[in-house]
């Protein structure tokens, strides 16, 4: 049998690791936060980039092939 007073630190000392678990898994948590909101920033980020380079390069082949209309292939059926 405990006396009191180990009982109140026996107590005490699970109390003390609740709170740690729980600081814990908030701090998982707010990680868990951060790194879902940098990652989509990047995505846009990456993908705008990616759409801009295919405009210019697709205004440079256009201004290629715009030069003569010998360049142009004509299909006849």
């Amino acid at each position: 049998m405990l006396t009191p007073e180990l009982q109140h630190y026996t107590i005490y000392q699970e109390q003390l690791q609740d709170r740690l678990r729980d600081i814990q898994r908030r701090q998982l948590l707010q990680a868990a936060e951060l790194n879902r909101k940098v990652r989509p920033k990047l995505y846009r980020q990456t993908v705008g980039w990616l759409g801009m380079q295919m405009v210019r390069w697709g205004s440079t082949l256009q201004n290629l092939g715009a030069g003569s209309p010998a360049n142009h292939v004509t299909v006849n059926r």
